[in-house]
């Protein structure tokens, strides 16, 4: 899934819940969030957990059926384990 950003360059939290929404859907059975063109590297260990977390609170869990999974990229196992 391709992360969304605002004009300030900061991942749009928003954004990426109403696509990742509409994604799952219309028959996507799972996401590859902040991976798909390296952006995930890109960002700081907080800004990526920050904009995880945002997407958990803002549905995109219950949006997902039970046979569709997401997945995140991280850079490293010690910043994966943060939360």
């Amino acid at each position: 899934m391709i992360t969304p950003f605002d004009g300030l360059g900061r991942p749009a939290a928003d954004r990426a819940i109403r696509f990742g929404t509409d994604l799952l859907n219309n028959g996507v059975n799972g996401l590859a969030l902040l991976g798909t063109t390296s952006e995930g590297q890109s960002l700081s260990a907080s800004e990526r957990m920050d904009l995880l977390d945002a997407m958990i609170a803002g549905g995109i869990e219950s949006a997902m059926r039970s046979n569709a999974s997401a997945v995140a990229s991280c850079c490293c196992h010690p910043t994966s384990m943060k939360r």
